[in-house]
């Protein structure tokens, strides 16, 4: 009966925090076509190069501790509102100290950052909040709070989007981009005080044992946590100091439209990694691999899908002023298929505990990415910067391979990765050919869908069939 009900809480969970996630990144993507008719290719610059640095504050101020709510509940369940407390004052404490000092080294030494003071102020107060709201997002999701977790993931952005809109369009006249910011930050530092509410109701407890347990487990995630945001949100900021934020507007949209295809990953990976996890434990390297073969064929038709229809979704989703960003668009894309694919092999070097390995495999290619594009950001903008991001993530799976056949010699071969990777290069070779030629392209891309998806149907139908 008690697993019923916790494979009932199992289901329901994960079907409530997909649609969240799908919601969140819907409503993201739908307004696109708003934010970038209402204001400027300056102002939207602005705003990216504001969440960039948000999301580097995020990984400085909260310490990775959201790791350490999971080790909570494995460790102190029956403690874990004490727990849950005394993480929630090591992230406010490290906030208020760190946030001091950023603001001081900005101050002092003025380095442009593409924006004012008091917006680097919002922006660490957004970061901090987010940080708990991270925390707390765990620790909901252990307690198969669905309906809290789902809520606290949508309404803060659905709140956010929509008068953020409302502001834009009927209250501001110059500095647009403050429309958005300061409701985006607004809002988080309010749910931010809900939640520190129900974890200070529940407790005001600080365990010097919990919070060394947590820091154990968070610090070394720090690097791995802080590389990643790097070489993710880098390109941005370097455009921005550079070259200029009308630059950085063009690249975070066609970086945001191209990574599209994560998310359908992220869906999928629901699916594969638990069923990855428990075939490793069995042994089973020859099912791993045939299923592999469907999952990646299962990536790589949305990302095809993607390509050959990039310039007219292109048209819709932005004004003529965004379109000249047609010509890099596949190489963004193909970063986000390489991210998927090298995911594969982390999976591998996880469940052999080399988590240091895959941190020192996202350094190195953050660095190369940092370097890259402080040389080719100069010479040719944010048409560089996509070069440099396929150069970087192309660099990062190909250390991931290495590591995983060092590990597992017989599991993901090369040969698995063939056909996908010739699909997806033809295609690309199909979009430069024909850019101009809507037709053709997507002609080309019907009759391959119809073909691959008639020829792989049992495949499919399989692969989605649960097994216990």
């Amino acid at each position: 009966m008690i697993n019923t009900v916790k494979k009932d809480n199992y289901l329901k969970a994960g079907s409530l925090y997909l649609i969240g996630s799908i919601f969140n990144k819907g409503m993201v993507f739908l307004t696109i076509p708003i934010f970038t008719r209402i204001l400027t290719i300056h102002e939207y610059g602005v705003i990216n190069t504001y969440l960039s640095w948000v999301t580097i504050f995020v990984s400085i101020l909260g310490l990775s501790l959201d790791k350490g709510v999971m080790i909570g509940f494995s460790e102190y369940e029956e403690d874990i509102d004490d727990f849950m407390s005394t993480i929630t004052i090591i992230t406010l404490l490290n906030s208020v100290l760190i946030s001091f000092l950023i603001i001081a080294v900005f101050y002092y030494s003025n380095i442009n950052i593409g924006f004012s003071l008091m917006i680097l102020v919002i922006a660490l107060f957004q970061a901090s909040s987010t940080a708990v709201l991270r925390n707390y997002d765990i620790y909901l999701k252990f307690r198969y709070e669905y309906i809290k977790k789902s809520a606290l993931e949508i309404l803060p952005n659905l709140l956010t989007l929509v008068s953020a809109i409302l502001i834009i369009v009927y209250f501001l006249n110059n500095e647009k981009h403050l429309g958005k910011i300061i409701p985006h930050s607004s809002f988080t530092v309010i749910f931010s005080i809900l939640v520190l509410n129900q974890i200070f109701k529940k407790s005001k407890a600080f365990n010097k044992t919990h919070a060394k347990i947590a820091l154990s487990v968070s610090i070394p995630f720090i690097f791995h946590g802080m590389s990643m945001t790097l070489l993710n949100q880098s390109d941005r900021i370097m455009i921005t100091s550079l070259v200029n934020a009308s630059e950085t507007g063009i690249y975070s949209l066609i970086y945001n439209f191209s990574m599209a295809g994560t998310v359908i990953f992220l869906s999928l990976n629901n699916v594969w990694l638990p069923w990855f996890t428990k075939n490793m434990k069995d042994r089973a390297i020859d099912n791993i691999n045939e299923k592999a073969a469907v999952f990646l064929l299962l990536m790589t038709l949305p990302t095809v899908g993607l390509i050959l229809t990039a310039p007219e979704l292109l048209r819709i989703i932005a004004p003529e002023e965004y379109w000249g960003a047609d010509v890099s668009i596949p190489l963004i894309i193909l970063s986000s298929y390489l991210i998927f694919i090298y995911s594969l092999y982390i999976n591998i070097e996880h469940i052999h505990k080399k988590s240091k390995s895959v941190a020192v495999n996202t350094i190195v290619a953050t660095v190369i990415n940092i370097g890259l594009n402080y040389y080719i950001i100069q010479l040719y903008g944010y048409h560089g910067a996509a070069a440099t991001t396929f150069v970087s993530y192309l660099i990062l799976f190909y250390l991931h391979y290495r590591g995983a056949r060092k590990l597992e010699s017989e599991l993901l071969p090369l040969k698995l990765l063939i056909k996908p990777l010739f699909l997806i290069t033809l295609n690309v070779l199909i979009y430069y050919l024909f850019l101009d030629a809507f037709s053709v392209r997507w002609y080309l891309l019907i009759l391959q869908m119809g073909y691959i998806a008639l020829s792989n149907f049992d495949k499919l139908t399989i692969f989605f069939k649960r097994k216990d």
